[in-house]
C-alpha cells in the first residue's frame, strides 16, 4: 500500500452525460452515464435509456444514479523499447457531481515479454507531483489466457481510498513498472501504450471500473 500524489485541476468534458445509466458515446470511448440516459458525445451517439452502450464505445450504464462518468488520458515518459515502463495516467470526472475514489479501479494492459522466464517477477514504484491524496494499491495482474497485445494489467485499485473527486477535477498519477531480471519491455505490442508520448492524449486503452462494472474504455 502506497501514499498516492495527485494534480487536481480541470479539464474539458467529451460529451458530458446528463443524467443516464449509458454512457455518452464521446471522443474515443465515450463514458459511463449518471441515471437513465447519456447525452451525445462528440463524435457518437447517445446512450441508450437502461443499459445501452453509446455508440462511439461508451460502457453501458448501471441506472445507478451514483455511477461516475470519466475520461482517461495517457502521457507514456519511456517511448520505444524500455527496462521501465512508465505510464502517466489523468482520470477527469465528466460527471455532474463528485464521485468517491472509494470504488474506482484502474487498469493498464501490456505484454510483459517474460517469454517464459522462470523466476522472474515485476514490481511498481509510484511516482506523483502534487497533494497526497491517501492510499491504493498496485498489483501486476497475468492475464490467462493472454489476449491481444495483453498478456498482462497494471491494476490500480482505489479501494483504501475515502476521498471525493469534483466534477471536472481529476487525478494525476505516475507508476513504473520494471521486471527483476533487468529485461526489456518491447511496449509496441502493449494494447495500452501511447506511442507518441509527448503529451497527456485522451485514450480508450486503458479500462476504468466502478465496484467492479466497466464505465469507460475497451478491453483488449
Amino acid at each position: 500500500m502506497v501514499a498516492a500524489i495527485v494534480a487536481v485541476g480541470c479539464s474539458s468534458s467529451p460529451g458530458a452525460p446528463s443524467d443516464g445509466g449509458a454512457g455518452a458515446g464521446g471522443a474515443l470511448a465515450g463514458a459511463a452515464g449518471m441515471g437513465s440516459g447519456g447525452s451525445t458525445g462528440t463524435g457518437g451517439a447517445a446512450g441508450g435509456l437502461s443499459g445501452a452502450g453509446g455508440a462511439a464505445g461508451g460502457a453501458a450504464g448501471t441506472g445507478d444514479p451514483n455511477t461516475p462518468a470519466v475520461s482517461v488520458s495517457l502521457w507514456e515518459y519511456a517511448i520505444g523499447p524500455t527496462t521501465q515502463l512508465a505510464p502517466n495516467i489523468q482520470v477527469t470526472n465528466e460527471s455532474s457531481k463528485p464521485f468517491s475514489m472509494n470504488g474506482i479501479e484502474m487498469r493498464y494492459w501490456y505484454t510483459s515479454d517474460l517469454g517464459g522466464a522462470a523466476g522472474v517477477t515485476q514490481s511498481t514504484v509510484f511516482q506523483g507531483s502534487q497533494g497526497v491524496i491517501g492510499p491504493f494499491n498496485m498489483t501486476v495482474v497475468p492475464v490467462s489466457p493472454a489476449r491481444p497485445m495483453a498478456d498482462t494489467y497494471l491494476d490500480i485499485d482505489f479501494s483504501p481510498e475515502p476521498a471525493n473527486i469534483n466534477p471536472g477535477a481529476y487525478w494525476d498519477i505516475l507508476i513504473y513498472v520494471t521486471r527483476s531480471d533487468g529485461g526489456t519491455y518491447d511496449q509496441s505490442n502493449d494494447y495500452s501504450y501511447n506511442a507518441s508520448g509527448t503529451a497527456l492524449m485522451q485514450t480508450d486503452r486503458i479500462t476504468v471500473y466502478y465496484k467492479g462494472a466497466l464505465i469507460y474504455g475497451i478491453e483488449p
